[in-house]
């Protein structure tokens, strides 16, 4: 065992001094949102442990790709060029924090560097200065593009250095990459990962120079699939995993139910301060427009009750025309505003005069402070907009993150099964 724990060590890309790890979990390459958690770790050879709450953050617009940090070259997966949109997916050195304050947040440990109207960082692939930080006052310009560190807006107001291309600089391999401020909850990225300002200030206080932090970022399968090779914090097991197999049929590919054709799931996770703990999650059944292509539906209620809003037209027609949005009991109507809203929105839809939102509810009041209401139709939207098929995240995430059942930590899940071809081959 020893001398497996040797070699497993000797394998990671994560160095051996590294004692703190920002990881960043997406539920796929084409996935635009992601769970981040802060894991800490007291010497090389001690289990990672987890350092505050999740927090939900916002990827390129077309999700991830394999970048170049301190992990291995020629992954299988898509691969990160200039200007594709994406995030840089593996294990990359966080290694300075820029701000528009001529002092850094108060508590912050990282080496800090004022953002001045004249920093810029070079993204123009000819330029010797590419993938580098230029101050245009003091450097003569050989670019034709670059990104303005000191924006009009907030966005770059808190920067932490993603160190990805840049040891060493490959022109065209992708450049400028950061953790910022986003614009809100429906933002995507050019390719940084963006974080709402409370946790970016706890992340900027936690960070430690001398505990040489990493930012490991991946989707769900590459995390379960490299977790033990490279040292990092052990994946939530899912039921299959533990031997638990429900049911006579066997699951689709994914055991999801992105395993039907066409289904998409998005998801928006609101953690804020000590009291809030909730979400939203969207399923759509397919990618088209639902209100002019309506899909077969049905109600069926085994044992429970609840707030499943359009629920009686589902019954009397069949029908689906709606993106099918879980959220916590009293974000319901705010939900169907957000849905009615979004699809009266969508080309083709114009001289539509109702819709009939299907919402559905989970009471997370005893980890949330529900009262406070804090869902808000862009939230909604978000996870409308963010939705994609393949592998769904799960647990404390979306409609999921505050919710509890028979006493213990619940969350949101998902499943698919595989009907026999004798009783219609169906997933």
């Amino acid at each position: 065992m020893l001398a497996l724990a040797l070699l497993l060590a000797a394998a990671s890309p994560v160095p051996a001094e590294s004692r703190q790890m920002v990881l960043s979990v997406s539920a796929g390459w084409d996935a635009t949102r992601a769970i981040l958690q802060a894991w800490e770790r007291s010497s090389k050879d001690a289990p990672w442990t987890a350092v505050g709450p999740p927090i939900e953050a916002s990827l390129g617009r077309t999700g991830l790709a394999w970048g170049r940090g301190r992990h291995p070259a020629g992954l299988s997966g898509p691969e990160k060029r200039e200007g594709d949109g994406k995030s840089p997916a593996g294990i990359f050195d966080l290694r300075l924090v820029m701000g528009y304050a001529k002092a850094p947040p108060t508590g912050a440990r990282m080496p800090y560097r004022q953002a001045t109207t004249a920093l810029r960082c070079v993204d123009d692939a000819r330029s010797v200065h590419y993938n580098q930080l230029a101050d245009e006052a003091m450097t003569k310009k050989d670019w034709s593009s670059a990104e303005d560190m000191r924006r009009k807006d907030e966005l770059y107001r808190l920067v932490v250095w993603v160190g990805h291309n840049d040891a060493p600089v490959v022109p065209g391999g992708g450049s400028c990459i950061f953790l910022h401020l986003r614009a809100g909850p429906e933002a995507v990225t050019s390719g940084c990962t963006a974080l709402e300002p409370e946790p970016m200030e706890r992340l900027l206080r936690w960070l430690d120079p001398a505990a040489r932090p990493v930012l490991v970022q991946l989707p769900d399968a590459e995390q379960r699939a490299r977790a033990a090779e490279w040292g990092l914090p052990e994946p939530r097991p899912r039921a299959r995993d533990l031997g638990l197999a429900p049911g006579v049929f066997p699951p689709g590919p994914l055991d999801a139910i992105t395993d039907v054709a066409g289904v998409r799931v998005g998801q928006v996770t609101l953690v804020e301060g000590e009291n809030v703990r909730t979400g939203v999650t969207a399923v759509l059944p397919h990618g088209g427009n639902l209100f002019q292509e309506k899909v077969p539906g049905a109600v069926f209620v085994g044992n429970a009750f609840g707030k499943l809003a359009g629920s009686t037209q589902v019954r009397e027609l069949g029908t689906i025309e709606t993106p099918i949005v879980l959220t916590n009991t009293l974000a319901v109507g705010t939900a169907v505003e957000a849905a009615v809203a979004w699809t009266l929105a969508e080309p083709g839809n114009e001289t539509v005069r109702s819709a009939n939102a299907l919402v559905g509810e989970t009471n997370d009041g005893s980890l949330n402070d529900i009262r406070s209401r804090p869902v808000r139709p862009e939230h909604v939207v978000a996870a409308i907009r963010s939705a994609i098929g393949g592998p769904v995240a799960e647990g404390s995430v979306g409609a999921g993150t505050g919710t509890v059942a028979f006493g213990w930590k619940g969350g949101i899940g998902t499943a698919s099964r595989l009907v026999p071809e004798r009783y219609g081959g169906h997933t």
